[in-house]
């Protein structure tokens, strides 16, 4: 946030103390109410003193109050147009108020008048981000690193900017920097611990969550974010643990109602996964995954058409999420709708293709069809994905091939 503006000015006699009092409690930044009454008395002395609108646009950003922060802001510009902070105060606000356009505007006449404002850079990059151009943030943020290596707001955001865009590596990189940065601070393993579970490395995603935890035990995304890592590596009993843990710390946590149901559908338990499921969309109806989670349970207890109607509904919210796509596949397959079930898996397989169970259930759907060849290749994919799947094995020497 811009710094306050001390006032210097040259008092007549008569009205010096006056003044001079309005301008201490102007310039003052302890007493938030108090600066607002010093400016708005130093203003009626003299409206013509851009600092003093500045000054009193900064406590009405402490205050939260955005409009008149805005309203003093642009006083402030109108007196001075060269003056850099206002333009980044007023953006500040904007961002705020969700008018993120704006608030880029603002931030980039702030560097065009400070080419070295790092603030400014920051506040871009936010807005950037909360519009969805990644690279653009990357960019502003990248500019701030340059300008000074040790702001650590800067590698948490890029990271997640490079999270955003799948860069993987280099959001790692980020991370790691951020804990060099800031060793005690458990957010900054929790961030690592998310990108490290999305690059598959499960043990360190663990490590980190594990290291978040010991310095803030009530950090409820740690105990997600370790969740995540022992479902991906199937270690179901574990995963609820920490999901319930992380809901006894924040009961409104979606994304831990989603996967503590996932792991009781891989335990077989397919009424409990409905009902962390159900939970998890009351909280967030937009959570793609979670539909798919209740729709996986709903096909594998028979419920075929529940099944369907969620994995439709997850791929409406999320047509990039190949998950959805087996799930109908394999409600398609039980109802005997073999071109269907092609179709989903085929597109699930476009979507991912180390999806294992997408080619079993295109092989099944073409075995059905008499399409034998087809099956054993799919088949032959699969197994090559989950080469300790027996079952694989054995359809396929009943299709009469060899694995």
């Amino acid at each position: 946030m811009p710094k306050r503006l001390i006032l210097t000015i040259v008092l007549s006699c008569w009205s010096q103390l006056v003044w001079a009092d309005a301008a201490s409690d102007c310039n003052q930044d302890k007493d938030t109410g108090l600066r607002i009454d010093g400016c708005t008395r130093f203003i009626k002395q003299n409206p013509r003193i851009a600092g003093a609108y500045e000054n009193r646009s900064l406590a009405y950003l402490d205050q939260g109050d955005w409009d008149h922060a805005i309203a003093d802001a642009t006083n402030a510009i109108k007196i001075d147009p060269r003056y850099g902070p206002s333009y980044q105060g007023r953006a500040f606000a904007y961002a705020r108020m969700g008018d993120y356009n704006l608030s880029i505007a603002d931030s980039t006449q702030a560097i065009k008048l400070d080419p070295k404002m790092v603030d400014a850079y920051q506040m871009r990059a936010f807005a950037y981000a909360k519009i969805g151009d990644d690279d653009r943030a990357i960019a502003d943020l990248t500019r701030v690193i340059a300008l000074d290596p040790k702001i650590a707001a800067a590698y948490d955001s890029r990271s997640i900017a490079y999270l955003n865009k799948g860069d993987l590596d280099r959001s790692f990189a980020d991370a790691s920097k951020l804990v060099e940065l800031n060793p005690r601070k458990a957010t900054a393993y929790q961030l690592r611990s998310v990108i490290a579970a999305k690059k598959g490395d499960y043990d360190q995603s663990i490590a980190d969550a594990s290291k978040a935890l010991e310095f803030d035990p009530s950090l409820a995304a740690a105990y997600d974010s370790r969740s995540l890592a022992y479902f991906d590596k199937g270690d179901w009993d574990r995963c609820i643990a920490d999901a319930s843990k992380a809901l006894e710390r924040d009961p409104k946590l979606a994304t831990a109602y989603d996967r503590r149901g996932a792991a009781h559908s891989e335990k077989g338990d397919y009424g409990q996964s409905i009902s962390d499921a159900s939970k998890a969309i009351e909280l967030d109806p937009k959570l793609a995954a979670a539909y798919n989670t209740r729709s996986w349970a709903y096909v594998k207890m028979g419920d075929y058409d529940r099944g369907i109607a969620d994995a439709t509904k997850a791929i409406d919210l999320n047509p990039k999420l190949a998950a959805p796509y087996n799930s109908r596949g394999l409600a398609f397959t039980k109802m005997g709708d073999y071109d269907r079930a092609i179709v989903d898996a085929r597109k699930a397989i476009d979507l991912n293709p180390k999806l294992a169970l997408a080619y079993g259930i295109r092989g099944f759907a073409y075995a059905k069809k008499g399409d034998v060849k087809s099956a054993i290749a799919d088949y032959r994919r699969q197994l090559a994905l989950a080469p300790n799947n027996h079952l694989i094995k054995e359809v396929l020497q009943h299709l009469g091939a060899s694995p």
